[in-house]
């Protein structure tokens, strides 16, 4: 449980049949038709890296201590950007092609 969130139970309902969990927009409503290879690895995968962050929690803790314990900053002291560095990044040269569900480019 990290924060209330059932991660495990989470991730399960969001991908059932019946899905559980908010919905947050129309794309909610696109879901896999069947249990894919890959939704086992990514289950597995999620099981290790919850498993490897419970094994290291002890030390995370630590490591929060000393965090909380140690001096704070300002956002004053932090370095300014430049004008440069504010300014939004440039699109792109070429344009990223749109693929449908198909995986196929989109002539639009």
């Amino acid at each position: 449980e990290i924060s209330g969130l059932k991660v495990l139970q989470s991730w399960l309902g969001y991908r059932m049949k019946k899905p559980k969990g908010r919905k947050s927009s129309d794309l909610d409503e696109i879901r896999p038709q069947h249990w894919s290879a890959d939704m086992t690895t990514t289950l597995i995968n999620l099981i290790w890296i919850l498993e490897a962050t419970l094994n290291i929690e002890p030390d995370l803790e630590i490591i929060l201590q000393s965090v909380i314990k140690s001096e704070c900053f300002h956002a004053d002291e932090l370095p300014k950007p430049s004008d440069a560095q504010k300014k939004p990044p440039k699109p792109p040269a070429k344009p990223i092609p749109i693929l449908d569900l198909d995986g196929e480019i989109q002539n639009d």
